[in-house]
């Protein structure tokens, strides 16, 4: 082998032993699992532990569990702080919260409160926990789906399907209709069916509407105009 070319492969082993060495130091302190030997290897305010890793010095009573650099308290058995606010609240086990039907004790936002169990739900706010559509099992018709939004599981009209007339059916409404009206015509749905329908503000004038009420008002109007005016008429000729 030539002398020159194993000078340099030797070269090269000390220069890699150099650099691998040189990024322990550095990496150990950024990498909190990366082994080490000495507090050295660590970055500062970390140190070497029995286990040759990197960890964060906590103060006392709090541990770096997790190896992350984030110090958390250590509660006593029965207490927790899963909200890690720094703060041991009662558990579960030692909460003893007496919860309603369907309710079962949870601690993880760092409070034992009662929630509805797996399956149930209060969408109303009312504290009672009713099924939700994921076990309530409905049968529902064509163009339904099962909501628990009200609180209750219950059949509603799919999207683009209404109910307006209340007869049980949902049929298209006019989002899903796709009719095509004449001029001065719209579709409507509330009879429960899309349709078209005369756009009677167009008919009458822009700005105008029509109502019952309003020909009401306009007859009454006239009926109190023509006696008037036949008044000054029979005045006139006298």
């Amino acid at each position: 082998m030539d002398f020159k070319y194993l000078i340099g492969i030797i070269l090269g082993s000390i220069l890699i032993f150099i650099s691998c060495e040189e990024n322990s130091r550095t990496l150990g302190g950024f990498k909190n699992d990366y082994e080490c030997i000495t507090d050295e290897h660590c970055r500062e305010g970390w140190f070497c532990n029995k286990e040759n890793l990197c960890e964060f010095r906590c103060k006392n009573g709090f541990e770096d569990s997790d190896r992350d650099g984030i110090c958390s308290i250590i509660c006593e058995d029965g207490y927790q702080d899963n909200d890690e606010d720094s703060t041991c609240l009662p558990d579960c086990t030692t909460a003893n919260l007496t919860c309603d039907d369907n309710k079962i004790c949870i601690d993880s936002s760092g409070y034992a409160v009662c929630s509805c169990e797996q399956g149930y739900q209060d969408n109303d706010g009312d504290n009672h926990c009713e099924m939700s559509c994921e076990i309530a099992n409905m049968s529902c018709g064509t163009n339904k789906r099962c909501s628990d939004s009200s609180g209750l599981a219950t059949c509603v009209c799919e999207s683009g399907y209404q109910d307006n007339d209340n007869n049980g059916s949902c049929k298209e409404s006019c989002y899903n209709a796709d009719l095509r009206c004449n001029e001065n015509e719209y579709c409507s749905d509330k009879s429960g069916n899309a349709e078209c329908v005369v756009d009677v503000s167009e008919t009458l004038g822009v700005g105008c509407s029509y109502s019952d009420t309003n020909s009401k008002n306009l007859l009454y109007f006239l009926l109190f105009l023509i006696p008037i005016f036949f008044i000054r008429k029979f005045y006139k000729r006298i």
